[in-house]
């Protein structure tokens, strides 16, 4: 049996301070409040190429082990919207901007999701909130612009569109919130130029293309509407298609 080596007494004061470091690194690990860089970049990752159903696994994990960090709580209600769960979105939004209460995009999100539900003064205040934090939050003032046209407030809709416009000349959403305010105020010249700017800005709009073609449709300009709608339903069955993938 081979004899046992005896350490120094330099060498046992080593091997003490590195067990020292080592129990202090474990308990940090095990105790910590937030979660890995490597988790949250994944999260980001599926959220931006659209992989909502392993974006909602890993956002309610996250959640689970993190409920402070309102990053994953942000993801997950996305997550819910795009695959058609508007209601059950609303919680884990609500309970993002409960952690982050400085943050104008969770304040933002929030309005989004309030007025997708039809719950427009709820809407409008979290909008006015998002702006309140931060003046220049351009799809804060188009979310507001949309909400307000719902609730038949035509000419602040506008302003707020094209304060949203003003800041961010090459956003096609508030372009097309633009369009559906002048189509509501009965400007249908003007709407069909807003709907056709959004458009060009991002082409695969199907919703400004629908929108399009009813505005033509009302100007008599019934071949192009015709075109026009055929291209909308050809991006919506493209967008269904990219969903079940």
């Amino acid at each position: 049996m081979p004899q046992r080596k005896t350490l120094t007494f330099s060498e046992k004061r080593k091997n003490k301070a590195e067990d020292k470091r080592n129990k202090k690194k474990n308990k940090q690990f095990n105790n910590r409040n937030t979660p890995t860089d490597t988790e949250l970049n994944n999260l980001l990752l599926l959220h931006k190429n659209q992989k909502f159903d392993e974006a909602e696994q890993l956002a309610r994990s996250i959640a689970k082990r993190f409920p402070k960090h309102p990053f994953s709580w942000t993801v997950l209600g996305i997550a819910l919207q795009q695959t058609g769960r508007i209601t059950e979105s609303l919680t884990p939004i609500q309970r993002s901007v409960q952690l982050a209460p400085r943050d104008a995009v969770a304040h933002c999100n929030l309005g989004a999701t309030l007025q997708k539900l039809s719950r427009f003064d709820e809407a409008e205040a979290s909008c006015r909130q998002a702006i309140a934090l931060k003046s220049d939050f351009a799809k804060a003032h188009s979310n507001l612009g949309a909400t307000l046209k719902e609730l038949g407030r035509l000419d602040e809709a506008e302003a707020s569109c094209r304060q949203a416009i003003a800041l961010r000349p090459d956003f096609a959403e508030a372009h097309g919130n633009l369009g559906n305010t002048l189509k509501a105020l009965d400007r249908l010249d003007e709407a069909v130029a807003s709907y056709a700017q959004a458009i060009a800005l991002k082409p695969d709009i199907a919703e400004a293309h629908s929108n399009l073609g009813t505005t033509l449709q009302e100007l008599g300009r019934l071949e192009e509407a015709e075109a026009i709608y055929r291209k909308a339903i050809t991006l919506k069955i493209t967008y269904a298609e990219a969903n079940k993938k």
